[in-house]
């Protein structure tokens, strides 16, 4: 019986998308399952100033990255509290309402010899800390046809909460959230 090494996986990056990704990014969508945006899209997407994204960069190599949406802002109460004395102590007594966050997973990529490695659980991750009260929400709709994705998501504490019927053309979606626990 031989014995088989399995080496630690090179340190993960993540970092902000830049326009110098984009071609990397386009030759990741060509790998099944992934949605296979076109640069126009993407373009697209970056041109909104709700919308953002990480890359996974390996020694200086984009391995995988998420796209995301801001579909709501929670209110600002810093800002409010400096102009309103005593309005941080009304606030920590629960006085307010906060409106919770939103965000929209878009997309997500991991490069074909770099799946399995752990890049998309980093990649979600990072997101999943974005939530901060219990109310906070990300939500994603993956093709029926996804099951890697759906099982990253689930592994990644991800709750299937409808079928959306035909959302990718004639194939459905599974809508799926993650809330702060």
């Amino acid at each position: 019986m031989s014995k088989l090494s399995i080496a630690a996986p090179p340190a993960v990056t993540l970092r902000w998308i830049l326009q110098r990704d984009l071609p990397v990014m386009l030759q990741l969508e060509q790998q099944p399952p992934a949605p296979q945006w076109t640069q126009k899209e993407f373009k697209a997407v970056f041109q909104s100033a709700d919308t953002a994204g990480w890359v996974a960069d390996i020694a200086g190599r984009v391995v995988g990255f998420l796209v995301y949406r801001v579909t709501s802002q929670p209110d600002l109460v810093e800002s409010v509290a400096a102009d309103f004395p005593g309005w941080r102590s009304y606030a920590a007594a629960g006085q307010v309402a906060r409106k919770p966050l939103g965000i929209s997973l878009l997309n997500l990529a991991v490069a074909p010899s770099w799946r399995r490695h752990g890049i998309g659980r980093t990649l979600l991750g990072r997101i999943g800390q974005k939530l901060q009260q219990p109310q906070d929400c990300i939500e994603v709709t993956v093709p029926e046809s996804n099951l890697p994705v759906q099982l990253l998501l689930r592994d990644a504490g991800y709750k299937a909460v409808s079928v959306q019927r035909d959302y990718y053309g004639a194939e459905d979606g599974y809508r799926m959230e993650l809330r702060r626990e």
